[in-house]
Formats: structure tokens, C-alpha cells, sequence
């Protein structure tokens, strides 16, 4: 059985960016989360767990490059993330304020929309989407740090019956003094680095899902204006009083389309370079656990395959976001022009004329170079081939 917030039945003002703010929250960097002392030294703290971390994997993973290829690997893949988890945890508390700003913004638009059975039933399913699809990424992340952080637990027990020393492995690859690799300190250690394996995907679904979140909902109220649309026009009539009543609610909707066009620029400026970042560093990742799959065994293959089904269908969901803000977009101008726009008065028609010209430029979720889309994910998997073909031949 599903739980209650997958089903069909979840109330839709709960369904909201649901799956980011959870993920959001348990690292203090929810943007509509109290600002407190308590939420600012949380955010510290998980802050400096993950940084500290991060610069141990990449040291360790630069010093053995030229020694052992493969361990390196091990720890530059999983650091890979980590730093762009960083990256996207300082993007998220550097805009809190202005992410605060467009969610809430979302949400009034979305939830003043009037109740009929089209518009109920087309956001319940976007919403249900949105809150699905995140989860399914969330529990993809979860189930790849859980197995990062249980390898080390599987390999000792191995040791245990076959009467061999016990490991002092960690369930990261870290430059570490060994007194923190010894006990007492041992578990204690471990710990700290465990829970880093932690904030690492509560950092990236959040800010991931977040933008997902952002393109589906946007997808929802340019779809809630097609229906505007085509209901306005299809009451209309010859009178005057009721052509006058039209132009009205056109102009509403015109406002409400410009307003969408103006939240979109607003959430491109500010997830730009995290979007292109992730972008470049999700081919890198995906390419290098496939070579590790390639190489590795035993628990090793499941861990990598489970971290590359993740990463891939994390970058999917950008893509599928982004595609879908634009294929929307693109079906206002289509709908206004499907709606016998030119039968009505002049006011009207020069009304919807203008709609339709400015609905024909569609809108996109800016990334420097490219337009997140399906093309684009596409493309993204065939040079990861490449990538994977060309690290292949060097080990």
C-alpha cells in the first residue's frame, strides 16, 4: 500500500514542493522553514560536516590517481556528488529568501484558481506526478548512501566468519589522520562520516526537486490558462455587455501569462549555475560508475548501479521538467489559436492576437548554453557513452 502522500486522495495544498521542503528541512535549509538560531546552527553543523568531508574524499581520491585507479575512483565518484551537494546547499541558503518568495508566489496562483472539475483534476495529476517522481529519487538516494554506508558493516561480517581481522574501513574513502580511524575513536568517526553520506542527498533532492517541483507547477498554470482560454471564448456571444465581460477576462488572463513568463525569468537567474553545474558533473558521474561497475565486485556492482540509476534519474527529471515548461508554453499559443478567435469583435481578436504572438516564444528554463529537454538528455547519455568509452581505455 502507498503511503497516504502518493495517493490520489492527498489534499493538493499539501502536495506543494512536499518532497524538497522534507529533504530541505532535515539539513536546516528549508527557505520557508523559521528562521532561528536553532535552524542557523543545524545549518553550521551540517555545513562543516559535509565541507570537511569533501576536501578528505578529493585528497584522497587526487593521491592514489596515479597509485590504484580504481580506489581513486571510489572516492572521486562519491566526492563528486558530495561537492556538488555543497555547491547546491550554499545556492540554496545564498537565495532562501527569494526561493521563500517564488514557492509562496506558486502557491497563491495555483490555489486561488477556480474550482471546476478540468482544472481539479488536471493539477491533482501534475501535483501527484511531481510528488511521485520526487520520491522515487529521494528513495534512490537514500537506499545509495545507506549502501555506501553499510559496505564496510558487510565486508567485516564476511571477516568475522572466515576468522579474519576486523577492518577499520570507513563507508567513505577519506584522507584521514589514523588516530580517527582507531578505536575509541572509530565509531565515533564513523558516524560523522556516515551521516556526511546523508546530507549529500538531502542537499541535491532538495535543490533538484525543487526545481522540478517549479517547472511541473509552472507547467500547471500554463495549462490552467489554456483552459481560461478556451472556456472565455466558447461563452461568448454577440452582446455587448457580453463581449465586455470577455475583454475583461482576458486581459486577467494575459496578466496571469505574463506573470508565469516573470516568475520563470525569476527562477532561471537563480538556478542557473547550479543547473549547469549539475549538468556537467551528473555526465561525469554517470560515465565513471559505470566504469566502476565495469571493474568492481561483489557488493561494489549494486552500489554503483543503484548510484547510477539515481544520478540518471535525477538529471531526467530536469530534463522532463524543463521539456515540459516549454511543450506548455507553446500549447497556449495553440489553444488560442484553435478557439475561433477571429469571429468574435476587433478588441477581442487584437487581444488574442497578441497572446498568441507573445505565447509563440515559448518559455524555457535558462541554463548558459543550452535549454534543460528530453533532446538534451538524450544527448547527455551519448557523450556519456563516450566519457565511458574514452576512462575505459585509460584503466
Amino acid at each position: 500500500m502507498l503511503p497516504q502522500f502518493l495517493t490520489d486522495q492527498y489534499p493538493l495544498e499539501q502536495h506543494l514542493f512536499l518532497i524538497p521542503k522534507y529533504s530541505l528541512r532535515l539539513i536546516g535549509c528549508d527557505p520557508e522553514s523559521p528562521k532561528t538560531y536553532t535552524l542557523y546552527i543545524w545549518a553550521a553543523i551540517n555545513f562543516i560536516n559535509l565541507a570537511s568531508c569533501v576536501t578528505a574524499e578529493l585528497t584522497f581520491g587526487i593521491y592514489n590517481l596515479s597509485i590504484d585507479p580504481l580506489t581513486a575512483l571510489d572516492a572521486l565518484c562519491p566526492a563528486a556528488t558530495s561537492t556538488m551537494s555543497l555547491f547546491k546547499m550554499i545556492s540554496i541558503w545564498m537565495y532562501r529568501d527569494e526561493f521563500s518568495s517564488l514557492m509562496e508566489r506558486i502557491r497563491v496562483l495555483l490555489l486561488k484558481q477556480e474550482n471546476s472539475e478540468p482544472k481539479n483534476q488536471l493539477r491533482r495529476e501534475l501535483f501527484t506526478l511531481t510528488t511521485r517522481l520526487s520520491a522515487i529519487v529521494f528513495f534512490l538516494a537514500i537506499c545509495t548512501t545507506t549502501t555506501f554506508t553499510i559496505r564496510p558493516l558487510v565486508s567485516n561480517l564476511f571477516r568475522y566468519l572466515s576468522d579474519l581481522d576486523y577492518a577499520h574501513e570507513m563507508p567513505f574513502k577519506l584522507m584521514l589522520p589514523q588516530v580517527l580511524c582507531r578505536m575509541p575513536m572509530y565509531p565515533i568517526t564513523y558516524i560523522y562520516i556516515a551521516w556526511h553520506g546523508f546530507i549529500t542527498p538531502f542537499s541535491f533532492v532538495g535543490s533538484d526537486c525543487m526545481f522540478f517541483s517549479y517547472c511541473l507547477y509552472i507547467t500547471a498554470l500554463l495549462k490552467c490558462v489554456q483552459l481560461d482560454i478556451t472556456s472565455t471564448l466558447a461563452e461568448l456571444t454577440d452582446t455587448d455587455k457580453n463581449s465586455s465581460r470577455c475583454e475583461q477576462k482576458l486581459k486577467l488572463i494575459i496578466e496571469r501569462h505574463n506573470e508565469i513568463s516573470v516568475l520563470t525569468e525569476r527562477f532561471s537567474k537563480i538556478m542557473a549555475i547550479t543547473t549547469l553545474s549539475h549538468f556537467v558533473s551528473s555526465s561525469m558521474i554517470i560515465g565513471t560508475s559505470v566504469v566502476a561497475i565495469l571493474f568492481l565486485t561483489g557488493i561494489g556492482i549494486v552500489l554503483y548501479v543503484v548510484y547510477a540509476i539515481c544520478v540518471t534519474m535525477e538529471l531526467f527529471l530536469f530534463c522532463y521538467g524543463g521539456s515540459a515548461v516549454i511543450e506548455s508554453s507553446q500549447e497556449v499559443s495553440e489553444e488560442a489559436y484553435c478557439s475561433h478567435w477571429y469571429k468574435r469583435d476587433k478588441n477581442i481578436q487584437k487581444m488574442v492576437l497578441l497572446l498568441m504572438l507573445r505565447a509563440q516564444r515559448p518559455l524555457v528554463v535558462k541554463v548558459p548554453f543550452f535549454a534543460p529537454s528530453l533532446p538534451a538528455f538524450a544527448s547527455i547519455l551519448r557523450f556519456t557513452g563516450s566519457l565511458i568509452a574514452l576512462v575505459k581505455s585509460f584503466l
